[in-house]
């Protein structure tokens, strides 16, 4: 750490493993993809390994509303291109909601990757 402190400026935060305040970001982010999960698999928790790889891709590609950004954008600074963005998938899809949660966004775009 005093290297990465020195070189490029990073201090070391120490947060306490059980201190669910200081976690809560991370936490909602759980919540968020066990939910996705759950609706994916229509809550059949043994399917969970079949879609885990699109629920993640699906939530680094689905605007987050605490950024108003996609998570790939930030870390990427590109839009990226997306099976279901092209026009034959998405006559496909269900239309979006605008009430949609970050949850449900989050299995539809799963699905979509199915």
């Amino acid at each position: 750490m005093d290297y990465l402190k020195k070189q490029y400026g990073v201090h070391n935060i120490l947060i306490s493993p059980y201190n669910s305040q200081a976690n809560d970001p991370v936490e909602r982010q759980h919540y968020n993809i066990c939910e996705a999960l759950m609706k994916a698999t229509q809550g059949n928790k043994n399917d969970w390994p079949l879609v885990a790889a699109s629920v993640f891709w699906a939530e680094c590609v689905t605007v987050q509303k605490s950024t108003g950004y996609f998570p790939y954008y930030i870390a990427h600074s590109i839009k990226p291109i997306l099976p279901f963005d092209l026009a034959e998938s998405t006559l496909m899809a269900l239309p979006i909601t605008s009430t949609m949660s970050t949850t449900d966004l989050i299995a539809y775009h799963t699905t979509q990757l199915q």
